[in-house]
């Protein structure tokens, strides 16, 4: 999957900016920092954060396809 993108002049954009059409996005809030990221995510899965001392460290995705 795709690395976290840090998502710029958050005060000045609305969630439905960061929509697109078919696709799941994960937005990750990360207080320690005061910013935010949009991280895609599985199409069939599940999507795991880890955090170290407040921080978010790695994400792990676990996904599979239908036949």
């Amino acid at each position: 999957m795709n690395r976290p993108e840090k998502i710029e002049n958050l005060h000045q954009l609305s969630v439905k900016d960061l929509m697109e059409d078919q696709k799941t996005k994960l937005i990750i809030l990360d207080g320690s920092s005061g910013s935010a990221y949009l991280v895609d995510t599985p199409e069939y899965g599940k999507t795991i954060i880890q955090t170290a001392n407040s921080k978010h460290t790695k994400l792990n995705y676990d996904y599979g396809f239908l036949p």
